[in-house]
């Protein structure tokens, strides 16, 4: 599973981005899986630790928007020259048309000249630059949430703005409100994955050191040298991660999270059937079970 993930970490899309998390989600559970259960050698946890300090997914982050990019200005160019085709675009799930094309908005798509759909790529990457761009992780992989939920309400009252039909075809925003509106939770999702790599880096070290000593240490600051080169920091605001020992021979690890606040290892989950951890709320939490 890993080697999977691994082999498409280059995608220049999105997609291929979106995937490559999920696969590693799936490599993280088998990790935690045989931390919970003691199964893991200290030689194989430190391989698990060499394997997982590769990620870098801001970087790979910063790779597929750029591709994402291309894309966007290669499928403008593409309708330009083959307007007919305007209707075949849609939701990949429903098949519904594009936000703002409507039956007008494709009709004045085929009847318009070339230098309207120039606008339109004009505006494309003007969003681009205005809003995605100066979100994007730092080049060490540093994550800036309050920047990044600027930016995304930006864009999104940009779109809300213009996304009447009427006003959508007129403002040169049917494109941008067809390629753009699903970015925003990239970045949420990125941000995620990075950290639970790092927090299995972290629980990978607390475990080599109970194998060697019986019990979890006190602090993650005396894990370095000896069971790990260097504790990775919390990605969401550059300090060391949460840890603590607990009273039943465990230990609790985690991250700041989204919101920048430590909660105190507190979990929020969302409403409803999903149950998924709530993005801007509570930590993240590395999970150990506790004992049968």
């Amino acid at each position: 599973m890993l080697r999977l993930s691994d082999s498409i970490s280059t995608e220049p899309l999105l997609m291929g981005h979106l995937l490559r998390l999920s696969l590693h989600t799936h490599v993280l559970r088998t990790v935690w899986e045989g931390l919970a259960d003691h199964r893991w050698t200290d030689a194989q946890l430190a391989h698990w630790q060499t394997e997982l300090a590769k990620p870098n997914f801001a970087a790979e982050l910063r790779h597929a928007m750029a591709g994402e990019r291309a894309f966007g200005n290669r499928l403008i160019e593409f309708l330009r020259r083959h307007p007919e085709t305007f209707d075949a675009i849609g939701d990949s799930e429903t098949g519904d048309p594009p936000v703002g094309a409507t039956g007008f908005s494709r009709f004045l798509y085929r009847a318009v000249p070339a230098g309207w759909s120039c606008h339109e790529q004009i505006n494309y990457n003007r969003m681009f630059d205005e809003f995605i761009i100066p979100a994007l992780p730092s080049a060490d992989g540093k994550f800036a949430p309050p920047l990044i939920n600027t930016m995304n309400t930006a864009m999104d009252m940009e779109l809300i703005r213009n996304h009447r039909p009427s006003k959508a075809v007129l403002k040169h925003r049917v494109l941008s409100n067809m390629l753009l509106p699903a970015l925003g939770s990239v970045f949420h999702r990125t941000a995620q994955a990075q950290t639970f790599n790092d927090l299995a880096i972290a629980a990978c070290a607390l475990e080599r050191h109970r194998l060697a000593h019986g019990s979890y240490p006190e602090s993650l600051a005396t894990l370095a040298p000896e069971y790990a080169k260097q504790v990775p920091l919390d990605p969401m605001n550059g300090q060391p991660f949460r840890y603590e020992r607990t009273a039943d021979g465990r230990f609790r690890l985690w991250s700041v999270g989204w919101n920048g606040v430590d909660d105190g290892g507190v979990v929020v989950l969302q409403t409803g059937s999903s149950k998924a951890i709530h993005i801007d709320a509570g930590d993240w939490v590395w999970p150990v079970p506790q004992p049968q």
